[in-house]
């Protein structure tokens, strides 16, 4: 029986930075993040589960839709739901779900994840900057799975003395609230960084 395809190669096959292989057009420089590799050790056991998948950032002028394309291929049973600044509401369907909203916005965030269900993993492809990470983080971390894993990525631009302090589990803002603090700090199970400190992976409890 022929082996399934790796995230790696999904990625890959429909063109999009987090595999192992990425170009810009006209472009031979492979400036590929390779977030798939650590994906699919960590994903792998669930691939044909019943799961609740969210990212954050999903359009692209180099490769649009190429992130819900991939996902929804490698997940045999994912519901997957997507949120972008961007309108990519045309990508839904029967288990797709993409609503259109700023991540940086809180009563946005909090009017999208009414009546959702709790999600197994989360990623964060979106702003990239310690504001919009946070508040996402603050408002959606709640919402993940007991044993879920929140990811986020691109953290190469961002200033990340904040966020190392997730690994300690004593983690400190000024951009969201206390309690939003001592939920994350309290519902921690582990948290490192891996690919050279570019992506962030918080296990919950």
């Amino acid at each position: 029986m022929k082996n399934r395809e790796s995230l790696t190669e999904i990625f890959n096959e429909m063109g999009s930075d987090k595999g192992s292989y990425f170009t810009h057009k006209n472009s031979t420089t492979n400036i590929a993040h390779n977030y798939t590799s650590t994906y699919d050790e960590i994903m792998t056991p669930f691939r044909d589960e019943n799961i609740n998948f969210l990212e954050i950032g999903l359009w692209s002028p180099y490769y649009p839709g190429a992130s819900i394309k991939a996902w929804t291929k490698y997940f045999t049973k994912v519901k997957f739901y997507g949120i972008d600044i961007v309108d990519c509401r045309h990508l839904t369907n029967d288990n797709i779900n993409i609503s259109m909203l700023d991540q940086s916005n809180e009563s946005e965030l909090n009017e999208f994840i009414e009546g959702k269900p709790k999600f197994k993993f989360i990623i964060d492809d979106g702003g990239h900057t310690e504001h919009m990470i946070i508040k996402s983080l603050g408002t959606l971390f709640p919402h993940l799975e007991s044993g879920g894993v929140y990811f986020i990525e691109d953290l190469h631009v961002v200033d990340k003395k904040n966020l190392y302090k997730l690994i300690n589990k004593n983690f400190e803002t000024n951009i969201i609230s206390l309690d939003k603090i001592k939920y994350i700090n309290e519902n921690i199970s582990s948290c490192y960084f891996t690919n050279n400190d570019k992506l962030c992976i918080i296990i919950k409890k």
